[in-house]
């Protein structure tokens, strides 16, 4: 039996910052499809939000076409009308086993999972251990936050050592040497060796820059081993 998740220190996304190399498509697509504000941020970029966190979408690096495994907290008990939600905005969840909803039982949650332009893995996650159940209509405004940013790296252990010691944050979950979540139900880093399979598409993971800022006891900025990661944290 799998055993169940340990709470320890959250990762508390305040901004989370990705490459695109249509960052003007990929802005259209969380403004148009998934209804979230969006705004200019600089010449080349776009800031997204959702919920507690900000998105910001730079311009890649001409002849780079990163993509990403991001995840956005619902309500708990809101997963059913999350996927009729995506559906009835024109966008299509992606089946597994025939069905859009994914049930995690070690970890207490439901998903769904679909696609942006840029071909990143999304998914909205209900996780049935947090207080947040809601029962108004379901719109962009039930996208609580970003839940989970995925961090592919050459080194598995040495990047969950780095936020253990950094941050605070501990496993969560069983993991292996090509897969941890770190962190607590309120936000996580989902560590997994590069070129493993991101479930449920099995595309490869890439390494692309992603620079995201957390709440934190104290102000820190640092890069991440294994990946073109930079964090800073702010006091809460």
């Amino acid at each position: 039996m799998t055993p169940p998740p340990q709470a320890g220190a959250a990762i508390e996304y305040t901004v989370v910052q990705v490459e695109a190399a249509d960052p003007d498509g990929l802005a259209r697509f969380h403004a148009e499809s998934l209804g979230l504000p969006v705004r200019r941020a600089g010449h080349d970029g776009w800031a997204v939000r959702i919920g507690s966190t900000t998105l910001r979408v730079r311009a890649a690096a001409p002849g780079t076409d990163p993509f990403y495994h991001l995840a956005f907290a619902i309500p708990e008990n809101r997963i059913e009308a999350a996927r009729d939600w995506l559906v009835d905005r024109g966008v299509d969840p992606i089946r597994v086993d025939g069905d859009p909803v994914v049930d995690f039982p070690a970890w207490n949650a439901h998903a769904l999972y679909f696609h942006d332009p840029a071909g990143s893995v999304l998914e909205l996650i209900a996780r049935h251990d947090l207080p947040n159940a809601d029962d108004g209509p379901f719109g962009p405004d039930r996208l609580l936050r970003i839940d989970e940013v995925g961090l592919p790296t050459t080194d598995v252990a040495a990047l969950v050592a780095e936020l253990g010691v950094r941050l605070g944050a501990r496993p969560y979950g069983s993991g292996s040497s090509a897969f941890q979540a770190v962190g607590d139900a309120p936000g996580l880093a989902i560590v997994v060796a590069d070129g493993r399979g991101w479930f449920p598409t099995d595309r490869p993971a890439e390494r692309h820059p992603v620079a995201v800022t957390l709440h934190g006891a104290a102000e820190a900025t640092f890069g991440l081993p294994g990946g073109p990661y930079t964090v800073t944290v702010t006091p809460s």
